[in-house]
């Protein structure tokens, strides 16, 4: 059976939106220290499915899929926003989860920044 761990979440769920630490099937790429996933929250009908995690059936009422992430990069100071092919665009992002973004964005550069001087 795989471990199962919490997921850290960094905001609260915007108009379905949220970051999160990502999720990695294996092991995390060593220079991945600050790396975000921003993923998007969608209410379902109940469905039954089988949770590899806890090796058992379990009924969800939501999905969560990753639409984008962002990646700081030291050198430039600075994060870069990378899209999962389309999916940022195709999710329709409201203002509120727009700026629920920036808002993370702006927050974390200031706090990498004096760490990185």
């Amino acid at each position: 059976m795989v471990k199962r761990h919490e997921i850290a979440a960094f905001t609260p769920v915007v108009d379905g939106y949220q970051i999160r630490a990502p999720v990695y099937i294996c092991k995390p790429p060593k220079n991945a220290v600050y790396i975000y996933d921003i993923v998007k929250i969608e209410q379902t009908e109940p469905t039954v499915v089988f949770d590899l995690c806890e090796g058992r059936e379990k009924t969800v009422t939501e999905n969560v899929y990753t639409v984008a992430w962002l990646e700081w990069d030291p050198k430039e100071r600075e994060f870069e926003f990378s899209s999962c092919g389309l999916r940022w665009l195709t999710a329709h992002p409201t203002d509120a989860a727009v700026d629920m973004v920036l808002s993370f964005v702006e927050e974390k550069t200031k706090e990498l920044t004096n760490e990185y001087v």
